[in-house]
């Protein structure tokens, strides 16, 4: 499982753009923009994350999504919105935002909109891997931007009023969304089997321990700081693994 979308940091960081006239329409239809173009209350635009706390969705170039704005609602951020410019998204491109919005982990859903459409997407769930890029990700639904009728299905369903209220989770939308899948929930079950593993392996000594509780104990011990080091000195931790007798995998 991927957990970081890293791109070349030599690559020129492109110019923020304009927002789109589909953006505007998208989110205006929905109670996100006000009639005069202002944002609604709770909306973070890209132009203001210098000093925000959504600065690594909105500005980053290294986690690579880049989105225009962020709602948050009793300060929990509920929405991301990336603005997919005057053509049509490829599918690599749908792929790399959604695993961005996925791996930072900071809203629900992700709106790509297009030229002509909006597409939500699940950010408690990654693209399907192994496929290629047009079958992994599939989006929860899509709301064409020629329909008022989709529109106003849109908004009844996840537009600022339904999300502000909570009956966006209620929805046809939100019932799709399983929060047990959450990027953090995913790697604290992925380190709890590493660590199980490393528990149950045999000790790479022949020194006794008084009993089979204190080795499990010890092991235990070992796997957890272990795992610390993994995240944050991988040179360390592999020479521990070495001087233990564990061979990790790379």
């Amino acid at each position: 499982m991927k957990k970081n979308v890293l791109h070349d940091p030599t690559r020129p960081r492109a110019v923020k753009k304009i927002e789109t006239a589909a953006f505007t329409r998208a989110l205006t239809s929905t109670g996100y923009l006000l009639s005069n173009g202002a944002p609604a209350p709770g909306m973070t635009l890209a132009k203001d994350a210098q000093n925000s706390r959504f600065r690594s969705v909105l500005s980053s170039s290294r986690v690579g999504l880049e989105a225009d704005a962020v709602f948050s609602a009793q300060a929990t951020p509920l929405a991301i919105f990336k603005d997919a410019g005057t053509s049509e998204p490829t599918p690599d491109q749908i792929v790399t935002w959604h695993e961005a919005a996925w791996n930072v982990g900071v809203a629900p859903l992700l709106w790509i909109i297009t030229p002509t459409e909006i597409r939500l997407y699940n950010c408690y769930a990654s693209p399907a891997e192994g496929v290629s890029a047009e079958l992994a990700d599939q989006p929860l639904d899509t709301f064409s931007l020629a329909s008022e009728e989709r529109l106003s299905a849109l908004d009844a369903m996840c537009g600022r009023f339904a999300t502000e209220t909570g009956a966006f989770w209620s929805s046809a939308i939100g019932q799709k969304i399983d929060r047990r899948h959450r990027v953090d929930r995913e790697l604290l079950a992925e380190i709890n089997a590493l660590e199980e593993r490393l528990t149950a392996l045999p000790p790479g000594h022949s020194i006794p321990v008084d009993n089979d509780r204190t080795e499990i104990k010890a092991s235990r011990d070992f796997a957890q700081r272990l795992i610390g080091l993994c995240i944050l000195k991988p040179a360390e931790a592999r020479y521990w693994t070495r001087t233990a007798g564990i061979m990790m995998p790379t």
